[in-house]
């Protein structure tokens, strides 16, 4: 499926459109995951993110990112 048709079409049906960043941080929310660690190795794949998908997402988000990164 092509990502971008999909959230279009999903946009059009009134369905919550949600990325990998943003289902790892819900779930974290709901304390199902360890946030840091599920980007450490989602990192480890080869995943493409950009920064600005980053900066979308909460403080929590990028503070782990950053302390992933840059430890």
């Amino acid at each position: 499926m092509d990502e971008k048709k999909g959230r279009l079409t999903a946009k059009e049906q009134d369905l919550i459109v949600m990325g990998v960043l943003g289902v790892l941080e819900l779930a974290n929310r709901q304390q199902k995951i360890d946030l840091p660690q599920a980007i450490e190795k989602l990192l480890r794949t080869n995943i493409k993110i950009s920064p600005s998908r980053i900066l979308q997402n909460s403080e929590n988000l990028v503070f782990y990112l950053f302390k992933i990164l840059f430890e």
